[in-house]
């Protein structure tokens, strides 16, 4: 951070067994990150992570944190990285994780399965309202989203117990079918599939 005179510094993440050790680092070139080429990765899965960063403490004055913990922090750094940042990027694997399949990111069908699905409209409207232009690639978060959720509980809901929450899930789709079909650069398999759980 202080040689590029950055305000976040990223690295990679490796999995680690429980009984194994990490691999070595090797040296990587830092890699200064402009906003078009960290939303394009941040909108393909990559950076969401709030670890395996290091932050100047600047950057969390008027940052809203949701009441919501699966997918939080999506929302945290869609609004870091709207920031006129300097971001710079080690391409290695230092951050190490050991999974814990016990965890929240590993919740299936449960009481709150909805809360992935309140934080991407979040940043959504978030996008909206600042007029972002990355409020497409939000809108397809979130109809990627509907459409696992759905999936989730038409394979798990034997007992019919999540219809509420089906509907908010097949609504949302249905009001963006145009946007998925016609305007987002999904895969093919993506369009038919927001179809299918729309009508389902």
């Amino acid at each position: 951070m202080t040689q590029n005179n950055v305000d976040i510094a990223m690295c990679d993440m490796q999995k680690v067994p429980n009984d194994s050790n990490p691999s070595e680092i090797t040296n990587v070139a830092p890699i200064i990150l402009d906003q078009e080429s960290l939303h394009k990765r941040f909108f393909n899965y990559q950076f969401w992570g709030f670890w395996g960063k290091i932050y100047k403490k600047e950057l969390f004055r008027n940052i809203y944190f949701p009441p919501y913990n699966i997918n939080e922090d999506y929302v945290v750094m869609a609004q870091l990285f709207l920031k006129q940042n300097r971001i710079v990027y080690i391409p290695n694997a230092m951050y190490y994780y050991r999974t814990n399949p016990q965890s929240q990111s590993h919740l299936r069908l449960s009481p709150r399965i909805m809360e992935e699905y309140y934080n991407k409209l979040w940043v959504l409207e978030f996008y909206r309202q600042t007029k972002c232009a990355y409020s497409s690639k939000a809108k397809a978060q979130l109809v990627e989203s509907c459409i696992k959720l759905l999936g989730i509980i038409h394979i798990e809901d034997k007992q019919k117990c999540y219809l509420k929450q089906k509907n908010v899930l097949r609504n949302c789709l249905r009001q963006n079918l145009f946007f998925t079909i016609f305007k987002s650069k999904h895969l093919i398999g993506i369009k038919i599939m927001a179809v299918l759980r729309s009508l389902s």
